[in-house]
């Protein structure tokens, strides 16, 4: 690469240039742009707990007065807009395509002493030095494009050829895998030969990549195309935190929806609280503007919008969600964890997603920036195969949701703070059946050492159910009756029951309940069933069974309290 001539050069090139340079040096570099609140800064890179900031002029020739008199504006801004917001400067630093002079030296020492941090003058040798680090920069900015794009075609040309002379071999000598190694791993080095501002990637599957697949640090852009049996897709990824800035990647089109529709309510939802929507079918004319050439106008489309992999990426933030009656006493609380909020384009309103440890609960709250108002809606996942004790605080929340009680988001510890939303959509006190249901589950896990786990409430029949809920009423000790048209009892001998009627008969048998497709012993109940008729019969296993039925009516009645293990011999199963 021949050297570059900076004097050739417009200044806003020159400083687009370094600051592009810089920021490859320093990928996680901060680019600000020129505006009254810039502070004076132009780049600022993390040092520590500090920051190191370039001040960078694209001047060539004489630092003339003009032009110091326009750095002692910027250096004492910087150092003004540091104290307002308490940002630690470690160190700053004059980018300016000019090696100073003696007379140089003296007026910026002068400018610079007793300033708190380290000061540097980074010249025309440093600027030369970032030119020859990333070439790809110079030529992107400063190159005949011509000539870029004759040099990719030659690159690609020659990593292609391995695959053309592999092709036309004869059938003896098939293509293999290793055989087209080097010619892909030459495309590789073609592809990402000229820009500075992006990385590529390219893969071929089978089938449609998943979106959005796992995190990839730096990925801006998948592009997919082919069809059933060989896609083709490419993956960009940004050199630099500011290149999606330096270089943007647009989609340019109108979105809509018919009035009324879910689809109208999730774009408006989109615009004033920034919240994520999936897969919004698109019309035509949309154009996506994206390094490569990889964009293009879309005839049709599915729009999707979601959290980036750098918010993904940000741990949630654990709070406390209340519910709180009138007295402002709390009633049933949660833990919840709180993702990254999201904002409106109009910056109107928030919108932020939270769920519970085990994900059962799910939550979305919006608030409107202007007036403060809140409001917020739930969803129940699938419980199925949890433990009790993962949802019931959850299930207890949701229970109390109702006039005239409101919801409080709180502080993980300590006092928890005024966030209070009054309930949008306030319901009626209600049974909750399946709180009933879950917390029977959990009384169950008190007495068996085999886990409990929530079975699928689709699958659960009802009558199971309520043996579950008259299990644990029993296992708490208290009396459970329940209306029988007939009951059997089964024993390892003839327990000398007469048929015929009986005014009543008491027994005691194993509490057993089926509990994760297993059968599983809980306990001892003691029954007592009254008026009932008798009826023996011996099986074929050498036991022998009572079959117990109304004496009159359709029904009797059977109370069931917590018993000890008998202790005859005859026992009960």
């Amino acid at each position: 690469m021949t050297a570059v001539v900076w004097t050739e050069k417009s200044g806003d090139l020159i400083e687009t240039v370094a600051a592009v340079t810089v920021c490859r040096r320093h990928p996680s570099a901060e680019r600000v742009r020129a505006s009254v609140g810039d502070g004076g800064i132009d780049i600022r890179v993390r040092n520590g707990d500090g920051w190191t900031v370039f001040q960078v002029k694209g001047y060539t020739g004489n630092m003339t007065a003009s032009r110091k008199s326009k750095v002692e504006h910027s250096f004492k801004r910087v150092q003004e807009y540091a104290a307002e917001v308490g940002m630690k400067i470690a160190e700053w630093n004059l980018l300016v395509p000019i090696d100073p002079t003696k007379e140089n030296l003296v007026w910026f020492e002068e400018l610079t002493k007793g300033a708190p941090f380290a000061c540097g003058w980074k010249g025309r040798a440093y600027l030369d030095g970032l030119a020859a680090e990333f070439p790809d920069v110079i030529e992107y900015y400063f190159g005949d494009g011509a000539e870029r794009l004759a040099e990719t075609v030659r690159q690609v040309a020659a990593a292609t050829g391995t695959l053309v002379a592999a092709e036309r071999a004869s059938s003896s000598a098939p293509i293999t895998a290793d055989g087209v190694r080097s010619g892909l791993s030459q495309l590789y080095e073609a592809l990402n030969k000229f820009d500075p501002h992006y990385r590529y990637a390219f893969s071929v599957s089978p089938s449609l990549p998943e979106f959005p697949g796992s995190y990839k640090p730096g990925l801006v852009f998948t592009h997919a195309e082919g069809k059933e049996g060989c896609f083709v897709t490419f993956d960009v990824y940004a050199r630099y935190a500011e290149a999606v800035r330096d270089s943007p990647i647009t989609i340019q089109g109108v979105l809509s929806a018919p009035a009324g529709t879910d689809e109208a309510k999730a774009l408006e939802e989109f615009h004033r609280y920034g919240a994520h929507f999936s897969r919004l079918d698109l019309g035509s004319g949309f154009v996506i503007s994206a390094p490569g050439g990889l964009g293009g106008e879309l005839d049709a489309g599915t729009f999707t919008v979601g959290p980036t992999v750098e918010d993904l990426a940000v741990p949630p933030r654990p709070i406390r969600l209340q519910v709180i009656d009138p007295a402002d006493v709390v009633l049933a609380e949660v833990e919840v964890f709180l993702k990254k909020p999201t904002y409106g384009l109009g910056g109107q309103g928030m919108s932020v997603q939270a769920a519970d440890a085990s994900g059962f609960l799910m939550l979305r709250f919006q608030v409107d920036l202007e007036t403060r108002a809140g409001k917020f809606d739930l969803e129940l996942g699938d419980a199925s195969g949890l433990h009790p004790s993962a949802i019931l605080p959850a299930l207890r929340v949701v229970d109390a949701m109702h006039e005239p009680n409101r919801v409080r988001l709180a502080n993980q510890y300590g006092p928890p703070g005024n966030s209070v939303i009054e309930i949008a959509a306030p319901r009626e006190e209600q049974e909750n059946g399946i709180l009933r249901l879950v917390e029977a589950l959990q009384e169950l896990q008190q007495h068996t050492v085999v886990q409990v786990a929530v079975p699928s409430l689709s699958e659960l029949s009802r009558l199971d159910a309520l043996r579950i809920i008259r299990a644990a009423a029993i296992l708490r000790g208290e009396e459970v009756h329940v209306q029988y048209r007939g009951y059997s009892l089964v024993f390892d001998q003839d327990a000398q029951l007469e048929d015929g009627d009986h005014a009543g008969i008491t027994g005691v048998e194993p509490l057993v309940l089926l509990l994760n497709q297993q059968p599983v012993q809980l306990g001892w109940r003691r029954f007592f069933a009254h008026e009932v008729k008798t009826t023996r019969t011996s099986r074929d296993d050498g036991k022998v069974e009572y079959r117990l039925t109304p004496s009159a009516g359709e029904s009797f009645l059977m109370r069931f309290v917590a018993g000890e293990p008998p202790t005859e011999s005859n026992s009960s199963e």
